[in-house]
């Protein structure tokens, strides 16, 4: 089982990723280190106050690599609340952690337990080690490899290191295999869910238009009809309007899109 509070390292040698998670509070984030020292990607979640604070870019390159392989570099922190594959629970998903930030990936309870085993450095102690395996596509082996799910998990049951492989017996250059090592240690550093200094403030002037009753009009912009029409009127309870035609409401809070640096 994980703990209320952890931090993990996950993802592969040339995109790796820290996720943070706390089941208390309902706090999330996971940062991205970029190849310029000082420009980690992040997008850090409160999913009981939903609230989300990111600057990924609109298109996402690969993690560790953008600027060598074509993605986008991370941008400006921008407020908004948390979209519906953010990585908050849902109706559909309502437990903690969220799949995003799942250790096992979903797959514990589908692994079988083989041996005890050393546990990794900088842990000590003896770990259960538990494993599974997908065959792969018998009608197409050669572009669909076998994935591999190995976990070591201490005698407190609390989870030390895994490994996901997938495509692990590709035959095919163009789908080589790719392997997540994920290490794990219990607790988290809570000042990492504070609010970067760039991102603006969800209690400013700005926070009914991107997280609050005014969100959605953002992309009503250049649309009065439809689901959009009551962006541009009035309320008549609480005599505010989200959009107006001399742009004085909240067109001053929705910038327009900062363009990809490369």
């Amino acid at each position: 089982m994980l703990p209320a509070q952890y931090t993990y390292r996950g993802g592969t040698v040339s995109a790796p990723k820290t996720i943070y998670s706390d089941a208390t509070t309902k706090q999330l984030a996971t940062f991205t280190p970029d190849n310029i020292p000082g420009h980690d990607t992040y997008t850090i979640l409160d999913c009981f106050n939903q609230i989300e604070y990111s600057n990924a870019p609109a298109i996402p390159g690969i993690p560790g690599g953008r600027r060598l392989l074509g993605g986008g570099a991370p941008g400006a922190c921008a407020l908004s609340k948390p979209s519906d594959f953010a990585g908050c629970p849902s109706i559909y998903a309502p437990t903690w952690p969220p799949s995003t930030a799942d250790f096992y990936a979903g797959h514990r309870a589908y692994a079988t337990f083989t041996s005890v085993v050393d546990c990794p450095a900088p842990a000590t102690g003896k770990c259960d080690r538990y494993f599974q395996s997908y065959p792969s596509n018998a009608k197409n082996p050669k572009m669909n490899g076998a994935q591999t799910y190995e976990f070591l998990i201490g005698q407190d049951q609390v989870p030390v290191w895994g490994k996901i492989v997938i495509n692990a017996n590709t035959k095919s250059p163009y789908n080589p295999a790719i392997t997540y090592i994920h290490t794990f240690k219990a607790g988290v550093d809570m000042s990492i869910f504070e609010r970067p200094t760039d991102c603006p403030d969800p209690k400013g002037p700005c926070g009914q238009c991107l997280i609050g009753p005014c969100a959605q009009c953002k992309s009503c912009l250049k649309v009065k009809y439809g689901a959009c029409k009551k962006c541009w009127t009035r309320d008549a309870t609480t005599g505010k309007q989200c959009l107006k035609d001399d742009k004085s409401a909240c067109q001053k809070c929705y910038p327009p899109p900062t363009p990809i640096r490369l």
